[in-house]
């Protein structure tokens, strides 16, 4: 196998990105994540609960959102929709 030149290393960056954020705006809408941020405040234990999803995988996907500007946390780590009309 041949090392990729250089110069196409941030390209293929680039496509590792848009296909990781893809997955993971995907993974938060069919687990039910933006639905219920779209209306509510919640931390993620209840969000969690609710989703019938691991609290701590829940957690990582919910930071990972609020990384992506999808998602705010507040002061008390509940957490909402960023994106009006997202859902």
């Amino acid at each position: 196998m041949n090392a990729m030149p250089p110069a196409d290393a941030p390209a293929l960056q680039s496509l590792v990105d848009a296909v990781s954020t893809t997955q993971l705006l995907r993974a938060a809408v069919e687990l039910g994540l933006v639905d219920r941020l779209s209306d509510h405040h919640l931390g993620s234990t209840e969000l969690a609960d609710t989703c019938a999803t691991d609290p701590s995988m829940t957690r990582l996907l919910l930071d990972a959102l609020t990384v992506l500007g999808v998602a705010r946390r507040d002061a008390r780590g509940r957490y909402r929709l960023a994106v009006d009309g997202l859902a």
